[in-house]
């Protein structure tokens, strides 16, 4: 789920990769964002239904700005060889992690979204709209607004912003249903939770067997990587999946 806490501008080339870690689900995460003020982002989860407030793992990712174009590049075709690169609060307040450039939460359920700072909460009345996440945990990244757009007439444009992309975010928890992985796409950026959404995603997988009508990998995504990004594969298949423009605002499911 693309969820913010404020009104955003835009979302854009929004990158997301799952794969299982025996009881828990990884899931990575990036995007382009266009907004006008500080916020967070806010992702809802399947967590186990006796997960508790540190059931999620937050990953530094900071060192890993590539992941997904050197995950992309796993998806080309192989060419002749060339040689790889050189390669805390009080009781009633929920933990705040500083997770590479971002500072994360884990929100248990939408009724602790009032322990959290207002500017980053997204309201229990909202999520009653939605009442597949009714039972679900949610995790937060706090989000820098973008700086305004450079150049002398930057200020004659309606204080055009520009876009940010942020390092990949990266988190585990423990999945509800282990015959699934699920990717957070369901879309909130005005306060509303629209029927359909314009998507710019592409998702990718780690799995037994391959989704229908997603693109077919390596059979080892680790085998043909390289760098720090090995920490974050296992050996299984690699599959990928583009989504562009209006679907049913929801979030993707597939077999583990």
């Amino acid at each position: 789920m693309c969820c913010f806490s404020r009104p955003v501008r835009r979302v854009s080339e929004t990158r997301i990769f799952c794969r299982n870690e025996g009881a828990e689900q990884l899931v990575v995460y990036e995007m382009s964002l266009e907004a006008d003020e500080e916020l967070a982002m806010v992702l809802p989860i399947p967590v186990a239904r006796d997960a508790g407030e540190d059931a999620v793992r937050f990953v530094d990712l900071s060192a890993v700005p590539t992941f997904f174009a050197q995950l992309e590049v796993m998806f080309a075709p192989p060419g002749p060889a060339s040689g790889a690169p050189s390669r805390q609060g009080g009781p009633q307040t929920l933990k705040v992690q500083q997770v590479g450039a971002f500072e994360a939460s884990f929100v248990p359920r939408a009724d602790d979204f009032d322990r959290l700072d207002p500017r980053f909460a997204i309201p229990s009345h909202v999520w009653a709209s939605v009442p597949e996440v009714a039972d679900h945990g949610f995790v937060v990244f706090k989000l820098a607004a973008p700086g305004p757009k450079p150049g002398l007439f930057a200020g004659l444009l309606g204080g055009a912003r520009e876009p940010k992309r942020y390092h990949p975010m990266g988190f585990t928890y423990p999945r509800r249903d282990p015959d699934q992985l699920v990717f957070p796409t369901l879309h909130l950026h005005d306060g509303t939770v629209h029927a359909e959404a314009d998507f710019d995603h592409v998702l990718y997988a780690q799995c037994a067997a391959a989704p229908a009508g997603w693109d077919v990998g390596p059979p080892s995504l680790r085998a043909r990587a390289y760098g720090a990004i090995l920490a974050y594969l296992d050996d299984a298949p690699g599959y990928r999946v583009t989504m562009r423009g209006r679907a049913p605002n929801r979030d993707v499911a597939i077999a583990a």
